[in-house]
């Protein structure tokens, strides 16, 4: 297939290409991720923290969706090798829709090779988002040393579940 872009594309940048069937399904939500260190609201640390039950040990703003929702990623407190973090999606008028990264720590690496038990937020990146009849569905790149993984999410009740990804393994 060939395709043209209708504006310049910086190197490294991400393109969606899509049926218009696909897309006659869904409603696209921009997503504008925010450019500096922002702590996530407190109604949002509480509700995480009310989720996992744990305690969170950071929590940050990631990005704004054009539907006036927000994306929020935590970690919180390990209990022994276990570790989560988890991503949070809130809009007014909606509830709240969850992702959860569990993990067990590992010298080799906890969530991707060699990240030295930390969830990197610089290689963790929400890409786009559609609402469809089933609700939210997100697309997350997420880079490590071993390559990148794109997955695309779906609402499920409270909760996005993967069903779509792809991995790019570098040598």
């Amino acid at each position: 297939a060939v395709f043209a872009a209708s504006q310049a594309m910086e190197s490294g940048g991400d393109v969606l290409v899509a049926t218009e069937a696909f897309l006659a399904e869904r409603q696209v939500l921009a997503v504008t991720p925010t450019t500096e260190e922002a702590a996530c609201a407190d109604e949002v640390r509480q509700g995480l923290s009310r989720r996992a039950g744990r305690e969170i040990a950071w929590c940050r703003e990631l990005g704004r969706l054009s539907d006036g929702g927000r994306l929020s990623l935590a970690r919180f407190a390990p209990r022994g090798r276990d570790e989560l973090v988890m991503l949070a999606y809130d809009a007014p008028g909606t509830a709240p829709v969850y992702l959860h990264y569990p993990a067990s720590a590992d010298p080799g690496g906890t969530w991707r090779a060699d990240d030295g038990g930390e969830f990197s937020l610089a290689d963790y990146r929400p890409l786009f988002a559609f609402r469809s009849r089933a609700g939210l569905e997100l697309a997350v790149r997420w880079s490590g040393p071993e390559g990148d993984a794109l997955d695309l999410y779906r609402q499920e009740g409270d909760a996005l579940t993967p069903y779509v990804a792809a991995t790019w393994i570098r040598p």
